[in-house]
C-alpha cells in the first residue's frame, strides 16, 4: 500500500499577493475557480481528452470528473452550479491528503497550476506546488556551493584571500586600520560565503582572474582611475586615457578594463602588458640585485621598493606594507605605491630616512649574501 504523504503545499505565485482575509471588502484573498477544462491523456491510447472538472466537497461524489458522475443533469446541473471557489487566504495553503484528497487532486490538475506538466501553456499560472524532493535538491545544491567556496578560502595562502577580499569588497583592515591576519580574513571570507556562495565562485572560477586580481590593484594603488565626469579610465600620473573607450553608465570601469584586455586581441595585451609594467616596477617582479651592493644607491624609488620587498625588509600584510615585521607601528603605507611616495617625499620613519634605511639594509643583505656564497 502507497504511503500518504504528509502534507501537500501550495504557493501562489509571485504576481499574485492574497489579501488578509479579516480585511473587510469583496476581495479578501486570491479566489480561484472550482471548474476548469482540462486536459487528460488516455493511458492506452495516448490521445488528450478534454474533461470538465470540478471541486464540490458537498455534492457526494467521489470524482472531480463530472463524465463520471451518477445522474449528471448538464450545465445545469446543481452540482455544478453550487461549487465553491477556492480561496487562498495567504501565499501558502497547506492541505492534509487525508482530508484533502479530491482538492488535492483537483488543484494538481488545474491549468492554473504552474507546476502541472499537462496544463494548458496559454493560461495564466496563479499557483504551484512545492516539491519536498525538489526543495532538497536545492538545498543541496545550495550547500554543495557553499562547501566548494569555503573549502578555497580555507586552503587559499593568504596573498589570495587578500586579492579575493579585495574583489569581493571586504574590508582588509580592521577598526584600528590594522591589516586582519589571516584567520581573521578567513572567517570574514567565510561568513561572507555562507551569505553568498555563487558570488565566490564565480570570481574563483573565472579563467580572467589573474588579470581581474592585476587590474584591481592597479586600481587600489592608484595607478589607475576612473574619472567619473568623462567617464574614461585614465592613467593617475598623466591623466591620459588608458583606453579610448568610455566607461557606459550601469557598467562598473574595471569590468570595462578587464573585458578590454582578454578581448581586443594585441591591442588589450599591450595595454595590459603597460598595466603590468607599472604594477611591478621597471626591474619586475623577477630582478635579482646585482653582485655589487653599490648598484643599489642608483635604484629609483620604485626599484628599491620592489628590491625591499623582494629580500624580505618590507612585508606585504592585507593592503598594507610594514617595514620589517607586521607590528602596527611598523605599518607603512597602502601598497607599493603608497611607499615609492613616502621615499620620494623624503619621509622620516621612526626617527630615521626611510630611503636611506632601505638603501642600508639592502646593502647589508647583499654583502650577507656574498659572504654566504
Amino acid at each position: 500500500m502507497a504511503q500518504l504523504e504528509k502534507y501537500v503545499t501550495f504557493v501562489l505565485d509571485k504576481r499574485h499577493v492574497a489579501l488578509d482575509p479579516r480585511r473587510s471588502g469583496a476581495n479578501r484573498g486570491v479566489s480561484i475557480p472550482a471548474k476548469d477544462i482540462i486536459n487528460v491523456e488516455n493511458p492506452k491510447t495516448g490521445v488528450i481528452n478534454k474533461r470538465i472538472a470540478v471541486y464540490n466537497p458537498s455534492n457526494g461524489q467521489r470524482s472531480i470528473y463530472m463524465d463520471e458522475w451518477n445522474n449528471y443533469k448538464g450545465e445545469e446541473d446543481f452540482r455544478l452550479i453550487s461549487a465553491p471557489k477556492i480561496t487562498f487566504n495567504d501565499k501558502i495553503m497547506i492541505l492534509d491528503p487525508k482530508r484533502n484528497s479530491m482538492l488535492i487532486e483537483y488543484l494538481r490538475a488545474m491549468n492554473s497550476n504552474g507546476s502541472n506538466p499537462e496544463r494548458n501553456p496559454n493560461a495564466e499560472v496563479i499557483f504551484t506546488e512545492e516539491s519536498e524532493a525538489k526543495d532538497a535538491e536545492e538545498r543541496f545544491d545550495s550547500e554543495e556551493l557553499t562547501h566548494k567556496a569555503i573549502q578555497f578560502i580555507i586552503e587559499a595562502r593568504e596573498e589570495n584571500l587578500i586579492q579575493l577580499a579585495e574583489l569581493l569588497g571586504r574590508n582588509t583592515l580592521d577598526r584600528n586600520n590594522v591589516p586582519l591576519n589571516e584567520k581573521e580574513l578567513k572567517m570574514d571570507l567565510i561568513s561572507h560565503a555562507r551569505r553568498n556562495p555563487e558570488e565566490v565562485l564565480e570570481i574563483i572560477n573565472d579563467p580572467r582572474l589573474e588579470t581581474r586580481i592585476q587590474i584591481n590593484r592597479a586600481f587600489t594603488l592608484n595607478i589607475i582611475k576612473f574619472d567619473k565626469l568623462t567617464r574614461q579610465i585614465l592613467w593617475a600620473d598623466t591623466k591620459e586615457p588608458v583606453i579610448a573607450l568610455k566607461v557606459r553608465k550601469g557598467l562598473l570601469s574595471k569590468d570595462v578594463l578587464v573585458n578590454y584586455c582578454c578581448e581586443s586581441g594585441g591591442t588589450g595585451k599591450e595595454v595590459y602588458n603597460d598595466i603590468l609594467y607599472k604594477l611591478n616596477g621597471e626591474i619586475g617582479d623577477d630582478y635579482i640585485v646585482e653582485e655589487n651592493p653599490d648598484v643599489i644607491d642608483s635604484f629609483s624609488p620604485n626599484e628599491l621598493v620592489q628590491a625591499a620587498k623582494d629580500a624580505g625588509i618590507l612585508i606585504q600584510s592585507g593592503a598594507y606594507l610594514f617595514l620589517d615585521d607586521k607590528k602596527s607601528e611598523n605599518q607603512l603605507a597602502k601598497g607599493k605605491g603608497g611607499v615609492v611616495k613616502m621615499i620620494e617625499q623624503d619621509v622620516e620613519f621612526n626617527g630615521f630616512n626611510l630611503k636611506s634605511y632601505l638603501i642600508r639594509m639592502l646593502k647589508l643583505a647583499m654583502q650577507s649574501k656574498i659572504t654566504d656564497e
